[in-house]
């Protein structure tokens, strides 16, 4: 039986995703958020890939 429930949770491992980003982290319409995403825009602010230097060899010069 404990068998079957571990082979059982075990298929929907490949399913799960965990999303780390801290702005998905609060809701749109909260405040910090809100001039978080204020500040981005008027400074023209955008987030690099976390693998930009490996990923694209070319900007990385």
């Amino acid at each position: 039986m404990l068998t079957l429930i571990t082979i059982a949770v075990a298929a929907f491992i490949p399913s799960i995703t965990i999303d780390t980003d801290p702005e998905n982290m609060l809701p749109d319409d909260n405040p910090q958020r809100v001039f978080h995403n204020e500040v981005k825009e008027t400074f023209a602010m955008w987030k690099l890939p976390s693998k930009w230097h490996t990923s694209n060899p070319e900007m990385a010069q």
